[in-house]
Parts: structure tokens; C-alpha cells; sequence
């Protein structure tokens, strides 16, 4: 039996705040009765009218229109909110005068947002990841912003960005770190501060989103410097510069190394030597291509200290994909001709087994794609695929994708249409391919053409710093 205490404890815990107050025989009758303890009715808009509860709901209320587009911009609004934007409108067209600034196309796009999966590509376009499952109707109402594939529009992104995602979405503040990280050219003091040249001179937008981060000069403050690159995936690394400033210089340096000429066998013995922890086997390629490959991994090392560090294989694509445990077999597809691997921290840059026992399969890869554009003008020489790939490693090692200068340039190109033109059709594909087949016709061609020539020099540039932001 239970008795007086135990009655009003249970009805204590069964939240009724009526139990050490009431009799001892409404105690233990309400327990004994096993009476469930009284629902809290959810409070609802349509309370608003009732006594006691405030002013009374009006669907054209200014605050009540005011709270219900917030709660569009938060993802939560429900059909309470719905009927009121939609009576406010109606309001609004009755009266013939714009009350409660509601845009319709906005609002439209609010109630999507909960059901997207945001992306966005290295050139900052956004896309969207699930568009194929969107309704219609869903892809109707972003079509003024997104194309039939959900990718974003030239010239799109950046007013989608700031016009129609809330302040509140993750994405908002994703896509603005990300700019942060690949649209600015953060700098390095030899003193080891951190700066952005000329950045009075940024867009206001950019400006007010930095305001915490960096000082009206353009310097960061203690707590960016310590703390948010690392969380923003970046970090400060001393670096030795390079002593090669120039194109003539890197030139004359490459062409001594090459007079001497090795068998694979020699020239794996002698990358052994220099690093005995890289993965090789380049004994089994042509002595041609073992050779353009001994004497690009003999520059690049003398030239970035980082690449020594870094490259951790060099060899056929059989032992990459052994290497690197990938699911892709590249030694088995007859349309790989060379790959580059990155894979935390580590560079591995191979050539197909196919290609690299067969320097007259690539000459004819070569000659047709000289042809059609596909690659640089005076670039049909067999070390253009050694070079190409090794161009890849310095755009992994330095996050060279990254670096303002070289993305003007490419983004120049874009806008006028010219970058097959005056680049190359595999230069269209991304801005890493951009990068790696303009330096080809920097390091390749007896006449790089304006480009080529701007972005080269940039690399050279880049490489002279003593703190490098990656």
C-alpha cells in the first residue's frame, strides 16, 4: 500500500506541482486512481488571442509577419507562417501599398533551403549535390540562379551567397570561410606576420566579414594568427627561398643536369641516394622517359625543398596504385597516360606502364593533340608529360590553385573565352590544369606566349618567400 509520502512524491514526479500542497486523501486518491499527469498544451499563433497571452494574433500584424520571415530564414516555419505571409500579401494588394517588404522569390527560396546539400567547386561556383532528387517545382524557383545541372551561373554564386542564404544556414558562413581561404592573398612579413596587401582597397562586403580577424591596416590579430588559420586547414611553414629567380636561370639549370644521360637501372640508384625512402621503379620505363624523370625530380629538389620532402613515389602507375591502395587501376586503363597522386602531405607522380615502355605511343599522343589544341603550343615533346605532372606537385605542394595572382589570370582568360586559345582545350578542365599546362609553355616552348609567361614567373615568384601560408 502506498502511503501519504510516497503518494506525493510520485505526483511530484509526475509533475504535478499540486502535490505537498493538496490533502493527504486527494494524494494518495490521485495515485491510487493512477491519474496521468496533465498535458501541456503546445503553444500555437492561434494562442496569441487568448487572455493573458499578449496582443492578439493578427496575420497582418507587422511583428507577426516580422517573426514568421525570420522563421523562414531559420528553416522552421510551418503552415501557420505560410498563411501569413500569404494573407499579408493579400493585404498588401487590397491596400495597394507595400507593408511588410515580403519577397515572394526569397521566401520561395527559404522554404527549399532545408532539403539542399550545398558543394562548391575550387573556382568558388556553387552546386547542388542532391539537385536530380529536387522537385520540379524546387528547381523552377532557383532557376534564376542555378542551370540545369544545379551549377551555379558565371558571375551567380557570390549573389546567392549574400542576397539569398540566411544568416543563419551553415553554408553562409562555409562559403565565406572558403573565400576567405582561396580568394585572398594572405601574405607573410619576413617577421612572420600575416597581412593582405592593399586591403583598404577590398570590397566593403569582404571587409565586414574580416573586420574580427584583421586590423584596418590589413594585419591579422593575435587570435587569427594563432588559432583560426589552423582551423581554417591552414598553417605557416618556414621556407627556404629558392636561389633559381628566374626563367633563364631554372632553364640553364635543367639543361645541365640532362647532358648526362643514365640507364633506369642508374637512374634508380641515384634517386635512391638522394631520397632511400621513395618508392620507385623506374628501371622498368623506356630509358627516355627514365631519364626526363631523373633529371625533372634532380631540378625540382634543388629548387623547392618542400617537393624533397613531399614526393614519395616515382615510378609506373603499377606501383602507385599498389602504393597508394587506390580503387582505380590506372595500369589497366588504356587512356591514362600519366597521374599524380596527394594524399596527406604526400606526392606521388607516376607514369602509365603502357606509355613509359613506349615513347612512340606518346609521340603519336603527342602529334594529335598538338593537333586538335588539347595541349600547349611548343609543347610536342616527350617531356611534356614529365613536366606536366611534376607541375601538378608544385600545385599540391604550394596550394598554388590558391594564389590570386594566378587565378586573375586564368579568370581574365575565362571571361573573354580565350583560355583554349591561349593556353590549351586541357586547360579549360580546372584551374589546376591551367596552372600545369601554362607552366609547360613556360619551361617547354622557345616562345612562351603572355600567359604562360605570367603565370611562370608567379611560380618563380612564390617560390621566394621565406613563410609560405598552405
Amino acid at each position: 500500500m502506498v502511503t501519504e509520502a510516497q503518494a506525493r512524491r510520485i505526483l511530484y514526479a509526475r509533475g504535478n506541482k499540486n502535490a505537498y500542497t493538496m490533502s493527504g486523501f486527494s494524494a494518495l486518491k490521485l495515485v491510487e486512481n493512477k491519474t496521468p499527469p496533465p498535458k501541456k498544451k503546445d503553444t500555437t499563433l492561434d494562442d496569441f488571442g487568448k487572455a493573458g497571452m499578449g496582443a492578439a494574433f493578427n496575420p497582418v500584424n507587422p511583428r507577426t509577419v516580422a517573426s514568421c520571415k525570420r522563421y523562414y530564414e531559420a528553416g522552421i516555419a510551418g503552415d501557420e507562417c505560410k498563411m501569413v505571409l500569404q494573407q499579408a500579401q493579400q493585404y498588401e494588394r487590397m491596400t495597394g501599398k507595400e507593408m511588410f517588404g515580403i519577397d515572394t522569390q526569397k521566401i520561395s527560396i527559404y522554404s527549399i533551403l532545408p532539403r539542399l546539400i550545398f558543394g562548391m567547386t575550387e573556382r568558388n561556383i556553387i552546386y547542388i549535390k542532391n539537385w536530380y532528387s529536387l522537385a520540379p517545382t524546387d528547381k523552377q524557383t532557383l532557376a534564376p540562379y542555378f542551370d540545369y545541372r544545379g551549377v551555379a551561373y558565371p558571375g551567380k554564386s557570390g549573389l546567392f551567397i549574400k542576397d539569398q542564404l540566411p544568416k543563419g544556414r551553415q553554408e553562409k558562413r562555409m562559403f565565406e570561410t572558403f573565400n576567405i581561404i582561396h580568394g585572398l592573398d594572405i601574405q607573410v612579413t619576413p617577421e612572420g606576420y600575416i597581412y593582405i596587401p592593399n586591403f583598404q582597397d577590398s570590397d566593403s562586403y569582404i571587409k565586414d566579414l574580416l573586420e574580427f580577424y584583421f586590423t584596418p591596416d590589413g594585419y591579422a590579430k593575435m587570435y587569427f594568427q594563432n588559432g583560426f588559420l589552423s582551423r581554417l586547414g591552414l598553417q605557416l611553414r618556414e621556407h627556404v627561398p629558392s636561389k633559381i629567380k628566374t626563367r633563364e636561370q631554372l632553364l640553364t639549370v635543367f639543361q645541365k643536369i640532362k647532358k648526362t644521360e643514365f640507364t633506369p637501372e642508374q637512374a634508380k640508384k641515384i634517386i635512391l641516394k638522394k631520397n632511400p625512402s621513395l618508392k620507385t621503379d623506374i628501371e622498368k620505363m623506356d630509358p627516355i622517359f627514365a631519364n626526363h624523370l631523373l633529371s625533372r625530380y634532380r631540378t625540382y629538389i634543388l629548387w623547392s625543398p618542400f617537393f624533397k620532402e613531399q614526393l614519395m613515389l616515382l615510378g609506373t602507375t603499377e606501383l602507385a596504385d599498389d602504393v597508394f591502395k587506390l580503387d582505380e587501376e590506372y595500369e589497366k586503363v588504356p587512356t591514362a597516360l600519366a597521374v599524380t597522386y596527394y594524399n596527406k602531405g604526400k606526392l606521388g607522380i607516376a607514369i602509365s606502364n603502357a606509355y613509359s615502355a613506349n615513347p612512340h605511343k606518346v609521340a603519336l599522343f603527342l602529334e594529335e593533340s598538338i593537333g586538335n589544341g588539347w595541349i600547349p603550343k611548343g609543347c610536342n615533346k616527350l617531356d611534356y608529360i614529365t613536366a606536366h605532372e611534376f607541375a601538378h606537385g608544385l600545385v599540391h605542394i604550394y596550394d598554388l590553385s590558391r594564389d590570386t595572382l594566378i587565378r586573375d589570370i586564368e579568370l581574365k582568360l575565362l571571361a573573354e573565352g580565350k583560355v583554349s586559345e591561349e593556353v590549351s582545350l586541357h586547360a579549360e578542365l580546372n584551374i589546376r590544369e591551367f596552372i600545369a599546362d601554362a607552366w609547360c609553355e613556360y619551361v617547354l616552348s622557345d616562345h612562351p606566349r603572355p600567359p604562360a609567361m605570367q603565370v611562370g614567373d608567379r611560380v618563380l615568384e612564390f617560390l621566394q618567400k621565406k613563410v609560405i601560408v598552405l
